[in-house]
């Protein structure tokens, strides 16, 4: 039977514990760059999905803002055509996302017009409601800008305001659907 040292015996276990540490923390970096490269793949998916338009993707939805001024009609109609939908925003969370990081990617593009970017709102007056054409579902939650909505004509979309009263907040308000402007679109296959 071979006996050991105290000393030896403690150096030995030292070595087994700094190898599985380091093993170990090898490990995790390896995790946190695969972790990474899903997102940057994730990403990259995103941006080219609408080809020179800016998308970036928050929370697993990807949003694409459009540029190009159309009336709410044709926006919605190339959104679907790009198997998106107009913006809409259900939430709270949702309205942070667009303020905090879709409104800087808008105020940063050259438009000659800059009074809103279209959203799926749009005002029904048979049954006096606003809804997300993108969903069909009624608001629930709203972030009108101060005198808003307008219901006085029949044929009102929801935008988000482009001023700087709105730009922090992001700020919605009521225009005629016929008026061109850029929009935002989103992959509604993320949303919840």
């Amino acid at each position: 039977m071979l006996a050991f040292s105290l000393p030896s015996l403690l150096v030995c276990i030292f070595g087994v514990v700094l190898f599985n540490a380091q093993g170990s923390e090898q490990f995790a970096v390896g995790v946190s760059q695969e972790s990474d490269v899903a997102q940057g793949a994730e990403r990259a998916s995103c941006e080219g999905s609408m080809g020179s338009n800016k998308c970036v993707k928050i929370k697993s939805v990807c949003y694409c803002f459009v540029k190009t001024q159309l009336s709410w009609e044709l926006a919605n109609n190339f959104c679907k055509a790009n198997s998106m939908s107009l913006l809409s925003i259900e939430t709270q969370s949702e309205q942070q996302a667009v303020s905090e990081t879709l409104m800087p990617i808008v105020l940063g593009e050259p438009i000659s017009k800059k009074i809103g970017v279209w959203t799926s709102g749009s005002y029904n007056p048979g049954q006096k409601t606003f809804t997300w054409s993108a969903t069909q579902k009624a608001f629930t939650f709203v972030n009108w800008f101060y005198g808003e909505p307008n219901t006085g004509g029949t044929n009102q979309c929801v935008r988000i305001r482009i001023v700087p009263e709105s730009l922090i907040s992001g700020k919605w308000a009521t225009l005629n659907c016929d008026q061109w402007l850029p929009f935002i679109c989103q992959d509604q296959s993320g949303k919840p």
